[in-house]
């Protein structure tokens, strides 16, 4: 990133790390609760961090998981819709 990049957005990471900040905060005191689904969970990566091969890998889990042929297993995937040139500006779906 250039010199002016980084100037300019250094303001907005203190920003986005108060908010994070608080946001552990209300967990921590139980305000904000996390939720029990019942079901084994695989998180890949994290939503703010993009162009890091998250897509790729998810597709790559999934298939191997659903080749072991386990009864009960059935992998299932939830991507944030997101605009890129490989679907054209649309929203994947």
């Amino acid at each position: 990133m250039n010199r002016a990049a980084t100037v300019a957005l250094a303001p907005l990471s203190g920003i986005y790390g108060i908010f994070v900040k608080a946001r552990n905060a209300l967990y921590r005191r139980g305000i904000l609760r996390t939720q029990q689904v019942g079901v084994p969970v695989i998180s890949i990566g994290n939503l703010t961090a993009g162009g890091t091969g998250k897509t790729p890998l998810v597709e790559w889990t999934a298939r191997e998981l659903a080749s072991l042929g386990r009864t009960g297993l059935c992998p299932h995937t939830w991507l944030w819709p997101e605009r890129s040139r490989r679907t054209g500006g649309r929203f994947k779906r």
